[in-house]
């Protein structure tokens, strides 16, 4: 970068606020992939809170834990950011426990984040 005097006798360099721009340019970038990523995190997160508790109470309430395992699965996810790694319901001492892994894939590819919810409800006969 050249610099030149103005007439005042201060130093002024040019192209600086251009590479100024640039700069904040690529943090407003970097900034809004971060907003982005967290906004992902708390859907998956949302979402597998809801899917383990709805799941725990239908499973209080219905003999067959292999169709709302089915019907668990078939109706979670609601971006393809994150997916469920495991699930299972099952009946221990009177109560229906639900539990789910999800994986939830970064904006970055390389790295992923696992989250686990357990839920529980009571049965009823």
């Amino acid at each position: 970068m050249k610099f030149f005097r103005k007439p005042g006798g201060i130093k002024w360099y040019r192209g600086a606020v251009t590479v100024e721009f640039i700069m904040i340019l690529g943090l407003v970038v970097l900034l809004c992939m971060l907003v982005w990523e967290l906004v992902l995190i708390g859907v998956a997160v949302l979402d597998t809170k809801v899917l383990v508790r709805d799941s725990a109470n239908m499973a209080a309430g219905h003999p067959e834990l292999k169709q709302v395992e089915k019907r668990t699965r078939s109706a979670f996810g609601l971006f393809s950011n994150y997916q469920i790694q495991s699930f299972s319901i099952k009946i221990k001492h009177g109560q229906a426990v639900a539990t789910a892994q999800v994986k939830i894939q970064m904006v970055l590819p390389r790295f992923s984040i696992f989250y686990t919810e357990t839920a529980v409800a009571p049965v009823m006969k």
